[in-house]
């Protein structure tokens, strides 16, 4: 039995000794730290694509769920489409209503992430994200426009040709306002550090960008506040530890001709970790509303007029238990009233912990994209489901959607023409 205990003893020695440098090597960040550090990098990459990568199909025997397409209607329609395809890449394609691919772009995410690489000067949590496409757009010539989630933002012709990159560290969502620029969300360091922590102080920004690739005016979401007297806002308890402490999701500018509580120059950001929406003036630079707590990590706040605006409520922290479902929500920010439009039920399931984006269309209909469920709907003015894209990619499997905007006939004409 001693040489069998003998055995026991050194294998718990090695494993102390192993664990002891371990720490060592993580605390001094000696040789071989980098390899650890890549490696590590490489086992979270692949765990985050196989998550990110396919949703269970909720119901296989729902009419709206067991097909590429359901059709509901007899309207035409257009829509540009991201996500994940059966092999686990990104696609941008423009459907029609029958799932027909009207013009599909070659997308090579890691060609383009090495165009925006000299924008990059970190490393861990956003890393990865760069496998995603996460924000489109089309211009007027039928142009591409595109984040590569938080590393920047890439323009490309009809024949799927660079024509700019920009490494702004652009993410979640881009908005073309009526005068042709283009918004985003960014990222920055601010060049100080937590008076308690080693840790540089990471900023957002609104951007305001021409069709060239040039960034016309920024916006920091820190001196906003401050400037506005919210200062707790800006460094609330613990943000020294939290590397993105306000996760601001999409940036839109206000341009409605109505009178009413917003005006021209006023801009709503959505900060998801605040459940928090911020409209703030472009010419002042400070807070005109806050719209706070209606909502759990929230997307995508559209203007329906001047006093009312519109979210897509994740409901991320839902405590009733039972069937989980997001909604869409209308909040008039004046009498500071809310109206379910839309919430996800048993017949139409409707749930995406994260991400997220609505769209009204000029009939009064919404297109929604329930990013986690791998589907994109359109409801009617009467809340009916008219059409439903489900983005299979294998049996019982869904790949996620991160984007669905609506396109116009004459953008379409443009695609059919160049065949």
């Amino acid at each position: 039995m001693k040489p069998k205990i003998g055995k026991y003893y050194f294998v718990i020695s090695v494993v102390f000794l192993v664990f002891v440098y371990g720490v060592f090597v993580g605390r001094t960040k000696m040789f071989p730290f980098k390899l650890f550090e890549q490696a590590k990098d490489g086992f979270d990459y692949v765990v985050e694509r196989l998550k990110k990568r396919a949703a269970i199909i909720e119901n296989k025997d729902n009419k709206f769920l067991n097909a590429p397409v359901y059709i509901g209607d007899t309207l035409k329609r257009y829509v540009l489409i991201s996500g994940i395809d059966s092999s686990g890449s990104v696609y941008v394609k423009l459907i029609n209503e029958s799932n027909r691919t009207i013009k599909k772009w070659d997308i090579d995410i890691n060609y383009f992430a090495d165009l925006l690489k000299d924008g990059q000067d970190w490393k861990g949590e956003f890393s990865l994200k760069k496998q995603l496409i996460h924000g489109i757009s089309i211009l007027d010539n039928g142009d591409l426009v595109f984040n590569i989630e938080k590393s920047g933002m890439i323009r490309l012709n009809r024949e799927s040709e660079v024509v700019w990159s920009l490494p702004i560290k652009s993410h979640h969502s881009i908005y073309i306002d009526n005068d042709g620029f283009i918004w985003a969300c960014g990222l920055h360091y601010t060049g100080l550090e937590y008076p308690s922590s080693t840790n540089r102080m990471l900023d957002q920004s609104i951007l305001k960008i021409s069709q060239e690739g040039k960034i016309v005016n920024y916006w920091s979401l820190t001196k906003i506040l401050e400037d506005s007297g919210l200062s707790g806002m800006a460094f609330p308890l613990g943000s020294e530890r939290v590397f993105n402490r306000y996760h601001i999701n999409d940036v839109e500018p206000f341009e409605g001709n109505d009178s009413g509580f917003f005006e021209k120059g006023d801009i709503m950001v959505s900060i998801r970790d605040f459940n928090t929406i911020m409209i703030f003036n472009a010419q002042t630079g400070l807070v005109k509303k806050l719209v706070s707590f209606h909502f759990s990590r929230q997307h995508d706040p559209d203007f329906i007029d001047a006093n009312t605006i519109s979210v897509f409520d994740n409901r991320y922290f839902d405590t009733k238990g039972g069937n989980m479902s997001s909604r869409i929500v209308e909040i008039n920010v004046v009498k500071n009233e809310l109206d379910v439009f839309f919430i996800g039920s048993s017949e139409f399931p409707f749930y995406s912990r994260t991400m997220g984006k609505h769209t009204w269309l000029p009939n009064g209909h919404l297109l929604a994209t329930d990013a986690e469920s791998g589907k994109v709907f359109e409801i009617d003015e009467n809340k009916k489901v008219v059409w439903v894209y489900n983005n299979f990619i294998g049996k019982n499997r869904k790949g996620m959607v991160f984007d669905a905007i609506p396109v116009s006939d004459e953008i379409v004409e443009i695609y059919k023409n160049d065949k």
